[in-house]
Formats: structure tokens, sequence, C-alpha cells
């Protein structure tokens, strides 16, 4: 590099360090507030599934989890997290021989992955927000979800891991977002963000109606040359998120059915829920109470018109198809956002079996 190259570098270099400062405080803030409440127990039941199903880990291999766990309603991909937990877990030396500290060492070390993907997630919200902001508004932005006593509350204190799940969807969507930053490196972003989107919905299933705004995100350009790329980019990568099921799938199910034995999975933990709302304020907590089975008939003028969940999937679907089409009008980066943005809320406020948080 040049003496004038370098001259103009540090600069940006210093620049640079310095807006992120103020966001590195920000989300050391953030983690000191949630280790605060690390060790709560939160809901119980919650939490010490998850410290059953890593000792499971523990002690057996992947591919007899499902086995040994007894009752384990989430699909696997939130068993590799705690696969990997379970391994950090069994290196601690005595935390087995000793009950009382090893099980509050299990306790830390389960609620890290949500805690640590909070601030994640408050990181990708500044980036994002960077895009189309000042500093300071992205600053703010960050720290609505950093210092957020709900988010803080979910995965610190309550101990559940949804800051997992849909944090991974944020990020594929800035990473699609990125997508069109640098010609020469839309297809291998997109193959990536696809790849988080895939596992995304391999621990739970809610962010797959956001999969169809990512099959939309090649047409939404009138120039060939980008539609060419950004179409390869999206084969590519909805082929490597199947094959990134098929892995995982093996992994705990090393059987020709793996995508069978999937279904079977997402079915499954659907159906231990089978209720409008579980103290979710959706669309069916406005008329009725929570806990309401959903497989009642609803009838119109006398007449059945279907179950609570047969109109809550069709109401989903409904929307999800008018967001996808007004983004296809827009055609724009914001129009995406809102669009990601809408599609959750809608999954939420209109599918039956949703949880509160």
């Amino acid at each position: 590099m040049s003496a004038s190259a370098r001259a103009s570098f540090a600069p940006a270099v210093s620049a640079a360090r310095s807006s992120l400062a103020p966001l590195g405080v920000l989300l050391g803030i953030g983690l000191i507030l949630r280790l605060l409440f690390i060790m709560s127990t939160g809901f119980d039941n919650d939490v010490k599934a998850f410290e059953s199903w890593t000792l499971t880990l523990r002690d057996n291999a992947p591919w007899l989890f499902y086995t040994k766990a007894g009752f384990a309603d989430y699909p696997p991909g939130y068993f590799v997290v705690l696969w990997v937990v379970a391994r950090i877990y069994a290196l601690i030396p005595g935390a087995a021989a000793d009950p009382m500290h090893g099980y509050a060492i299990l306790r830390v070390l389960i609620k890290l992955p949500a805690i640590a993907m909070d601030l994640v997630n408050a990181y990708v919200v500044y980036r994002i927000a960077r895009r189309y902001a000042s500093e300071k508004i992205s600053l703010a932005a960050a720290a609505l979800l950093a210092l957020n006593p709900a988010a803080i509350y979910v995965s610190s204190y309550w101990g559940q891991v949804d800051s997992v799940s849909w944090g991974l969807m944020l990020l594929a969507l800035w990473l699609v977002l990125r997508a069109g930053d640098e010609p020469a490196k839309t297809v291998q972003r997109l193959v990536i963000a696809w790849l988080v989107l895939g596992f995304s919905v391999l621990i739970k299933p809610q962010g797959a109606t956001l999969a169809l705004l990512f099959l939309a995100y090649p047409f939404a350009t009138s120039d060939a040359g980008v539609r060419a790329r950004r179409l390869i980019g999206t084969l590519y990568g909805a082929a490597a998120s199947i094959v990134l099921a098929a892995a995982v799938g093996l992994l705990f199910h090393p059987a020709a059915d793996v995508f069978g034995w999937l279904f079977d999975r997402y079915a499954f933990g659907s159906a231990v829920y089978k209720y409008t709302s579980v103290n979710a304020f959706n669309l069916y907590a406005l008329k009725m109470a929570f806990w309401r089975e959903d497989n009642q008939v609803i009838s119109l003028f006398g007449f059945p018109v279907g179950t609570f969940a047969i109109w809550g999937v069709a109401l989903v679907l409904a929307a999800t198809a008018l967001i996808v089409g007004r983004y296809l009008q827009r055609r724009d980066d914001r129009a995406l956002l809102e669009g990601a943005m809408l599609c959750a809320l809608a999954f939420f406020v209109l599918a039956t079996r949703m949880h509160e948080r």
C-alpha cells in the first residue's frame, strides 16, 4: 500500500472504530443486564426440559436422542445447538460429580445461546438501520432490542430460545439486503442467507413464510443481469438449505425416510398445543379465552366453514401472498424489510397455536 493510500485509509479505519465504540458499550450493557438474571429459575418446565435434553445429548449420540429423551417437541435444529452445549458441559471438570454447582453451570450454559443471539440481533438491527438512517437513529434501534425489558426477560430470565430462531431469520434478511451491494458476492451471500434461513426453520417453523419473500427477491428488479445473479444464488441457496435439512435430519435419524421423519417432527410439535392462542394476543384472543381448542368448527349463517386451525393457515397464506405481491410492486429493499416484518406479524396474529413470546 502506498503512503498516500495509507494516509487515506487510516482516518477511515479510525472513523469506523469510533462509530462502533458506542455500539460496543450498548451491547456490553445489554450483556450485563442479561447476566444479572441468568441464574433465575425462569419458566421451570422449559428450563428443566432444556437441561434434560442437554444431559441426554451429553450421554448419547445424536441419532439416539429422540429415543432416549422421552418427550421432545422440537424439530432437530435446536438440538444441534444443545449438542454443542452438551459437549462444552462435558469438558468442565467436576460438573457431573457436583450436582449443586454442576446444575448451576448447566443452567448458565443453556441460557447463553439465546442471550448471545439477543446481542447479535441488536448488532444486525444496527447494521440494517445504518443502511438507511443516521448513526444516532441506528444506535437507538439497536438499543430498543439490546435494552428491551421483554427481550431480557424472555432469554435471560424466562429461559426461552426464540431469539435464536428469529435472530437467524434477521441475519438471513440482512444477508439478502447485502446481496445487492456487490455484484461479485450476490450468489455467495444469497446461498449463505438460505442456509441461515434453513437452519432457523429447523429450529422453529415460524420463519418459513419469509422464504416466499426470498423466492420473490430475484424478480424484484428489471435488470436482466441482476435478475440472473439473484436467480442463480436463490436456486443454489434453496438447494443448499435442503441439503442442510437432510444433513441435520440424518444426524438424528440416519434413515432413508429422513424428510418424512422431519415432517412428522413438525406435525408432532404443532399438535402439542392445539389451541387458538397459548397466552398470545392474536386475532382469536380478541373474542375468545386463551387455550381454546382450535379444532372447533366455525359456522357462518348456520353452515360449517372449517375449523379455527384451517382458517388460521388460510389467513396466513393469504396475507403472505398479498405481502409478497406488494413487495413485487415496490421492488426495493425497504419493501423487502417491510414485507419481512409483516410476514412475521401475520404469522403471529393470524395463525392458531401461538405462544405469547
